[in-house]
C-alpha cells in the first residue's frame, strides 16, 4: 500500500526493492526523485496502534513512537551520517480515534530523529449513503 502510494503520486519511481547498502540490512525500496533527479532508500515500517493502549499523554506517544523507531533504525544498521539519501518511513495503522490522536499529535510534535519522515496513515469517510473517500498520506493532514 506504501510503495503504491508513493508511485501514484508521481513523485518517485521505483529501482528496485531489498536493496543492500554495506553494512545494512536490506532496504524495501530504492526509488528515484523525479524532478529531483537523484535516488533514495526508504525503509517502511508498520506500527498497529491499539486503541485500548493509547494515552493522550503526548509524552508517552512520543517515547512510544522513538523507542519502535529507534529499535527499527539499530535492527536495519541504518546510519544517517553514512547513508544522508536512506529514509525510514513510518505507517500508523489504527481506528479513526486512535488515528485522531495521533494527528493532532504530529500536528505539533516532532520525534526529531534525522531521516524520519512524519508517519503516514490510512482513513476512510463515508457519507453514510455508498459514498467513500480513501485518504492514504501525512498523519497530520487526514483531519484537515
Amino acid at each position: 500500500a506504501t510503495l503504491n502510494n508513493l508511485i501514484k503520486s508521481k513523485t518517485y519511481r521505483l529501482i528496485g526493492s531489498e536493496v543492500r547498502l554495506p553494512g545494512t540490512k536490506p532496504i524495501d525500496f530504492q526509488l528515484h526523485v523525479i524532478e529531483g533527479n537523484r535516488d533514495v532508500f526508504v525503509e517502511i515500517m508498520s506500527i498497529h496502534l491499539d486503541s485500548d493502549r493509547v494515552d493522550n499523554n503526548p509524552e508517552i506517544k512520543r517515547k512510544f513512537l522513538f523507542g519502535r523507531i529507534s529499535d527499527k533504525i539499530k535492527d536495519k544498521r541504518m546510519d544517517p551520517e553514512k547513508f544522508p539519501n536512506l529514509y525510514l518511513l513510518t505507517v500508523l495503522w489504527g481506528d479513526k480515534d486512535v488515528i485522531k490522536l495521533y494527528s493532532e499529535f504530529f500536528k505539533n510534535n516532532s520525534l526529531g530523529l534525522k531521516n524520519v519522515l512524519e508517519p503516514i496513515s490510512y482513513l476512510t469517510y463515508s457519507d453514510g449513503n455508498g459514498y467513500y473517500e480513501h485518504y492514504f498520506k501525512a498523519i497530520s493532514n487526514l483531519f484537515s
